[in-house]
């Protein structure tokens, strides 16, 4: 990962730590429930310090079809991200590998302010 700057001088101590921004679709499923879900049970399960799902206005994958939400809302683009303690991450990504198959996830190094990471 790349380094990450020094915290301003005089202001508080930021802490390491890593955001994992996971994309899918609104209409992808695993099992009875929708990816999404899945994703948010399992990084409850681990746990994770918190999970946040953005719904696109628009965009463009794999298959170069655009989607469009409201207009096509069950294929809507989804973006989930995690920000927690890369060791935690690390169990996260060991509990949704089946699904990683089916997904696109990158991986960040960032800093929070002290109290909000557990």
């Amino acid at each position: 990962m790349a380094e990450l700057p020094a915290p301003p001088v005089g202001g508080p101590p930021l802490l390491p730590a890593c955001r994992l921004t996971i994309w899918c679709r609104a209409d992808d499923h695993y099992r009875h429930h929708t990816l999404v879900a899945e994703l948010l049970q399992r990084a409850r399960a681990v746990p994770v310090a918190g999970a946040t799902v953005f719904e696109a206005a628009a965009g463009l994958g794999r298959t170069r079809r655009l989607r469009r939400s409201g207009v096509l809302r069950d294929a809507a683009p989804l973006r989930v991200e995690v920000v927690d303690r890369p060791d935690r991450l690390a169990l996260f990504l060991q509990a949704i590998e089946e699904l990683r198959p089916a997904l696109v996830v990158t991986e960040r190094a960032v800093q929070v302010l002290p109290g909000a990471l557990p």
